[in-house]
This record gives structure tokens, sequence and C-alpha cells, in this order.
């Protein structure tokens, strides 16, 4: 009698919970039936006390090596970080931190650094971190960026091919400024077990910003495999293979001491893996988020990344640029222009410690002549326009879609018609310099923090326009300056918040340039899974260890 009423309970309650309870002129299971094996098990499980892990799952998508060195999607170079220690890092505030370095020496005539590391940190075999690795580290890094073999003396080993590399920030003009500001180190050696000079060809006192680089010992600079390289983090690989890699925790402390990270094709796959619960954190980068940033009723983090999306016009007219930007400004959706990213009117992130106190003049316009509003017909629908169109060139890899509609919803607005042609790899530099486009759109990411210096001085790399060329002098001073606020050890009289915000106003008034949005990374978080990762977006992985994880 005790096991039928038991039965009966259980089903009742699993009928309720699914409101499925039994209808009048359904047969209802009565406490004093007998229990045969037709009646039916609960559709809910028995509560359980769910148990704590200390294994974390997350994705990666399938790199073919494990070399942080070399170019890796942003899920995995994030795990990569927490087993390789950099040379430098950026915290939260964008400042520049050193990491292996124990303090930097410049020159009077900032034209050469003297590093010199920290001579109590190891890697994990138990040897010490010295500047050979330093050195090594460096110049294949150096190599692979800038794609030919670096001031090699001819005792070292020069067969090791660089291949030609698709980077994904192919179209980032600050990438590209700062890849060739890399090209104006002449040599770098070693002098001791601890220190590396640095010599320029041409004074740079903002170099440091440039070596935010993981260190591998030198003999592993080069090995490109799926087999684990010697790191110096607080983590380390236990495996590896094409399906995945296991981490370990060195330090004691935390609830995470093990993260299982499974390889994925496509975020596609991951984010099924996701929701199928074979994962329980999902990391994306910057393209990623803006395909998965609207999925509701899953706990999200955002870290601001050091990302921008602008549109350039070809100089010298910028009556384009007064068109579009009134057009954006007079749409009632301009909150919403770069959904789901953040607005963003200057390269300038809003967490940027430079503007504490400040704030920046927006930008605006008034109708330029000749503009007629949309006409529309009887049934409120956009007549046809005879206007010319208004042709706007995109990359292929990482297009922003909803972006782009706002785009042109906002030129509907003022009679325009918006044609937009995608663009490779191959031929973007090339169609970017015929200048037959009405607007380019710029997908700019960084090495290091977000700064309009490296954003005018890509803008001139790639052809686009000179801004030393237009903007006063003290204006050119004063942003320059600021830069050099990012790193802390710097000498230099920065100007203040206000001074600061003045200039980036004056100089993007002038500049043939409108910016759109700031873009993130995110992280998804599952149900079993307490607790928030503190770190930034180039260090997401951050406390992870503190993530509690149940499992039922």
């Amino acid at each position: 009698m005790k096991r039928t009423l038991s039965w009966a309970l259980i089903l009742a309650l699993a009928l309720a919970l699914s409101g499925c309870l039994p209808k009048e002129n359904e047969p209802s299971f009565e406490p004093d039936d007998p229990v045969v094996e037709t009646v039916p098990h609960p559709t809910l499980p028995l509560p359980q006390n769910p148990q704590a892990s200390d294994v974390l799952r997350v994705a990666t998508r399938g790199d073919v090596d494990l070399n942080p060195l070399w170019p890796k999607h942003y899920a995995t170079a994030s795990l990569l970080r927490l087993v390789h220690l950099p040379l430098f890092d950026l915290d939260y505030d964008g400042h520049i931190v050193p990491v292996l370095v124990r303090h930097v020496q410049m020159s009077s005539d900032e034209r050469q650094y003297t590093i010199v590391l920290k001579d109590d940190i190891e890697f994990h075999n138990g040897r010490a971190i010295t500047a050979e690795d330093a050195l090594a580290s460096l110049k294949t890094y150096m190599r692979i960026r800038l794609a030919f073999d670096f001031d090699l003396s001819e005792e070292e080993d020069q067969e090791t091919p660089v291949e030609t590399l698709s980077f994904k920030g192919v179209h980032s003009a600050v990438l590209t400024h700062q890849y060739r500001s890399l090209s104006n180190i002449k040599t770098i050696e070693s002098r001791g077990a601890h220190e590396v000079i640095i010599t320029l060809e041409a004074p740079d006192p903002d170099l440091v910003r440039l070596l935010i680089i993981p260190v591998l010992p030198a003999d592993e600079v080069n090995t490109r495999s799926l087999n684990p390289l010697t790191g110096s983090g607080s983590w380390q690989i236990a495996s590896s293979s094409i399906i995945g890699i296991s981490l370990v925790r060195l330090e004691t402390g935390g609830h995470v001491r093990r993260i299982e990270a499974s390889a994925y094709s496509s975020i596609l796959e991951a984010s099924r893996a996701f929701d199928a619960g074979d994962i329980d954190l999902l990391l994306m980068d910057e393209e990623e988020t803006t395909l998965y940033a609207d999925r509701s009723r899953i706990r999200k983090q955002r870290f601001d990344d050091d990302g921008y999306i602008s549109l350039v016009f070809p100089y010298p007219s910028i009556d384009n640029r007064d068109l579009l930007l009134y057009a954006i400004e007079s749409d009632p959706g301009v909150d919403f222009v770069a959904a789901p990213m953040s607005r963003l009117s200057y390269p300038v992130l809003p967490t940027d410690v430079r503007l504490i106190g400040a704030r920046i003049r927006s930008l605006k316009t008034d109708a330029p002549e000749g503009i007629t509003e949309e006409i529309q017909d009887e049934a409120g629908k956009p007549e046809a326009s005879d206007r010319r169109p208004f042709r706007l060139i995109v990359p292929e890899l990482g297009t922003p879609n909803r972006l782009i509609d706002k785009i042109e919803a906002a030129l509907a607005r003022v009679d325009r018609q918006l044609i937009v042609e995608h663009v490779s790899v191959d031929e973007w530099q090339r169609v970017l310099n015929r200048r037959d486009y009405d607007a380019a759109l710029i997908l700019d990411e960084s090495i290091s923090y977000l700064d309009p210096v490296d954003y005018l001085e890509g803008l001139y790399d790639v052809g686009l326009w000179n801004w030393r060329d237009f903007i006063d002098p003290d204006d050119q001073e004063i942003l320059v300056a600021a830069r050099r606020k990012m790193d802390p050890e710097s000498r230099i009289q920065k100007p203040t918040p206000a001074e600061y915000a003045e200039a980036i106003y004056r100089v993007f008034e002038k500049t043939p340039a409108i910016g759109l949005a700031a873009t993130s990374v995110m992280v998804w978080y599952s149900d079993n899974i307490e607790g928030t990762m503190s770190g930034t977006r180039y260090s997401p992985y951050e406390g992870v260890e503190d993530l509690q994880i149940w499992r039922r």
C-alpha cells in the first residue's frame, strides 16, 4: 500500500508541474489502484541535490596548432593566455602593465629601449625565462606579422618559412599602422640573462603598446603542432588532439581545476552544443557576437573590445559624410544604428581613462543643400528615386549586416538608394585606392587599446587621408601626448581630459569618417554555472577558477 501511494503522489506531482492533470472524462489514478507495469513513469526526474564539479566545459574552433604567436580564433587564443605569460598586458582601464618585465628604459633620442625581465619567473619545466626566450619570441612574432625573415643573424636558423597569412584584420587600418610600426624596429638583441635591447629606425615613444605578446622557450617558437608547448602561466595543457584540449590549474585555490575545451568547426556547431548542454560556457569573438547578441534567456557577459566600425569617405569631398551623418542623426532609431553593438562616434572607448570627467561633443550637421526627404506613395512605400545611388564597399569577412540595414534605412530617408559591393581580401586595397565609391566600411582591430592616433595614422597608411596635412599641429600634439598617457611610465606631460575631448572633436570634425560602433566580445553562461569571470577582452578567462559548476 505504501508503494502504491508513493507512485501515485509522484505521478500527480509530475502531471501538475507539466500542466497535464487528468480531464474529467479520463480515468484518474487512484491511490488504491494496483501498481501494474503499464503505469507510466513520471515525466520529470526525481529531485536531486546537484553535485559540485571542478571541470568546466568550453569550446574552441579547431585551430591547427597551439603556438600562441600565430593567429588563432579568439576562443583558442584566450585559453592559451592562461598558459603563456606575455611581456606586457592591458588592465581594465587600457593601461599597459608589465607582466614578465621588471622595467623599461628608453634612450633620450627615443630610438632605443632596454627591457629588463623579471628574474623570478619560470617556465612550467622549471627553467627560468630569459632574454633569449623573449628575443626569439619577438623575432618570430615580427616575422609572422611582417611576412618576411626579420634581421636574423647568420648563426640563427632561417629555414622556417613564413607563409602568406590571411589575417582576420586585413581590412583594419589600425592594424595596418601597428604592424607597420613594428617594421620601424631595426634590431633586437639580448644582453645578459635578462635584458632585451630594441633599436628603432625612427623615434617611437609608444613602442611598448606593440609588445603585448606571449613569450615561449627559444627552441619552441617555431613549433607548429597540436603538441602542447611549454607554458609559464597558472594553467598548463594536460592533453591535446584534433578534437580539443584539456587544461589543468597549477596554482592552489579556486573551484575550477580543469578546463575541457572541445573543438567545433563553426559558431553554429558550438552554439548547438551549448543548447544541448554539452558545454558550460561559450566565448564568442566580435563577428560571432554580432550574430548571437540578441539571443534571449541566456546569461551573458559582454567585454568592450578595441574594435571600431566606421565609414570612410574619399577625400577631398566630405559631402557624402555630411549627407550620411545628417541621415543617421535625423533617424528616430539613431540610438540603435549600431545594434547590437554600442554606438560610438569616435575611435575612443567609453571607458577610456583619458576622458574621465569630460565629454566629447557629438558631430552634427545641417541638412545638405538639395536634400529631399523620402517620398512615399499612397500605400506608404518609398517611391523610386532618380537620385544617384549611394555606393558602399564592405569587406567580405565579418560584414555587420544589421548595421548595413540601418544605414540603408537612414539613406532612404534622404531619397538615396544604398548599393553594397562586397570586396574580397585580395581585392580590398585595390578597390579602396580606386576611390570610385561613396563610402568604405572599415572594420578596425587593435593590438592594444583603441586610440585615435592609431586610427588616423591607419587612414594614412592605407592611402585614404593624411591627417597631419589638415589638422592643427597643437591638436596633433594633444592626441599624441594622450596616447602616451596609456603608458604609466611615460614622463611626457599629459593633456587634461577636457583638452583631450575638445581636440578629439576638432580633429574628427575635419576627418572624412563617421564612427558607427564599438565592437565587443561575449560569453554565454549555462544554468549550471554560478559566478562571473572578472577578465577583460584580452584575458576573458581571468577569474575562471572562481566559477562554481554544478552537475545533476
